[in-house]
């Protein structure tokens, strides 16, 4: 006959739970039926005290907090209107930005950036207001913030990336000739540069790299 499993009293974990790590005792709850020798777990609380409208959708690579937010009717906003956060302890989350950004306007949504393989903040973060004001009046509050004790956030207008990445170019072609070829298809080209002194396939490895993030 085999043995039947030793049921884990409630008490015992209340009693202990204090000298377990965080993640344990937040996340876990045992408790034991009359009859039942097999632990119930139960799922996790919700730990997020910012609760709203918005909707979060989590991937492993970005934690999206609106974008829209909900019941918006209108276009999205404007560039004038992205915040560019950066140097964000890797413990926050949006929960923790949320409150501190929308004392400035409404927001119309925020990215978080993850690290794919710790669930952490990677440090940076895009944020977008309905008004560009907002984002004027948020960089100007925020920028230098200590959001932990000697950690400062770096916040400011977020700039567009306008450059274009070419790859697997032949080594014969000059300057002057790749410039005339990408004039003919894209109009407002300003500057063409291109990377010298670099083995082909070092350069393509590269370039795929940026067309791939």
């Amino acid at each position: 006959e085999k043995a039947r499993p030793r049921s884990f009293k409630l008490s015992y974990y209340n009693e202990y739970k204090s000298y377990l790590s965080p993640p344990l005792w937040t996340l876990i709850s045992m408790a034991s039926s009359p009859g039942k020798g097999t632990p119930q777990v139960n799922p996790p609380p919700d730990t997020n005290p910012h609760k709203t409208e918005y909707k979060l959708e989590k991937t492993r690579a970005c934690r999206q907090y609106g974008c829209p937010p909900p019941d918006f009717c209108g276009d999205e906003p404007s560039e004038d209107s992205q915040v560019f956060i950066n140097k964000i302890p890797d413990d926050i989350k949006e929960d923790e930005l949320i409150p501190l950004f929308e004392k400035y306007g409404t927001i119309y949504g925020l990215k978080l950036m993850m690290n794919r393989e710790t669930d952490r903040c990677r440090g940076f973060a895009f944020l977008w207001y309905i008004k560009p004001e907002d984002a004027v009046a948020a960089v100007a509050g925020l920028n230098n913030y200590e959001v932990r004790p000697g950690r400062n956030l770096l916040v400011k207008m977020s700039e567009v990336n306008k450059k274009l990445y070419f790859g697997n170019i032949h080594r014969d072609r000059d300057k002057g000739e790749i410039e005339e070829k990408i004039k003919e298809l894209f109009e407002n080209v300003t500057e063409v540069y291109i990377q010298q002194n670099i083995k082909e396939h070092a350069l393509n490895k590269v370039l795929k790299t940026v067309l791939q993030t």
